[in-house]
């Protein structure tokens, strides 16, 4: 028993100290950021600091700013926090993030946020994941299918595979007098096959590796992963 407490202790003392340098690192952060003479570099630099203390404290601080600051600060913190894998929840307040108003138009801080969230591989953040791995900001939808392969979930696995099946499409199919598109008479315009293209070079490779990844197996054709998967139990 007095082993247990002595533990108990112990493990107290720890998180008080770890919230201590939280807190002296969130006061540094704020002088800094907002002395004087504090030019956008100088304010990347104190956000860049703040993220080597990774503690729910300094995470808040951090995902706050992921909303409310230009572009260049909102991705730094968006960066820092992609390290705070031992922080919980730090995943979730990224998603939150990607989905604020304020993020709805910043494309290149939304594949910030997305990256983060997937190098945190937390399995909470799946069904987020899962939601963009078809989008059509397709470097999003990159970041989306690295987030499953990092995690490494059976689940993953049919939503992967439909998207190679969209995503292996060659452009040069879809024109007018050959496949006609779903809700399109006569088939694919000009724009469809350039965004065709562009789904292909973008996420084509990166959604094979993560089925390769996941599965260990090293089909080609989305046809090849259909028949597989249908054959498990």
């Amino acid at each position: 028993m007095a082993a247990c407490l002595a533990l108990v202790a112990l493990l107290q003392a720890d998180e008080k100290d770890a919230l201590r340098k939280a807190e002296e690192a969130v006061r540094k952060f704020r002088a800094a950021y907002t002395a004087e003479k504090a030019d956008e570099a100088a304010r990347i630099g104190a956000v860049t600091d703040l993220g080597k203390v990774r503690h729910a404290r300094t995470r808040d601080v951090l995902v706050s700013l992921t909303t409310t600051e230009s572009d260049a600060i909102r991705i730094t913190a968006a960066q820092a926090l992609g390290a705070f894998r031992t922080v919980p929840d730090t995943a979730a307040a990224l998603i939150a993030a990607l989905r604020h108003e304020s993020n709805k138009r910043r494309r290149t801080v939304r594949i910030a946020i997305l990256r983060s969230v997937a190098e945190l591989a937390d399995p909470a953040s799946l069904e987020a994941l899962h939601a963009l791995v078809d989008d059509r900001e397709f470097e999003l939808a990159r970041e989306a299918v690295a987030g499953c392969a990092r995690i490494k979930r059976r689940e993953s696995v049919p939503i992967l595979i439909r998207a190679l099946k969209k995503a292996e499409r060659n452009p040069e199919s879809m024109s007018p007098d050959k496949v006609p598109l779903e809700g399109v008479p006569g088939g694919a315009d000009e724009d469809q096959q350039k965004e065709q293209a562009r789904r292909k070079e973008i996420l084509h490779q990166p959604l094979l590796a993560a089925l390769r990844k996941i599965t260990g197996e090293a089909f080609v054709l989305a046809r090849e992963w259909e028949a597989w998967w249908r054959r498990q139990p």
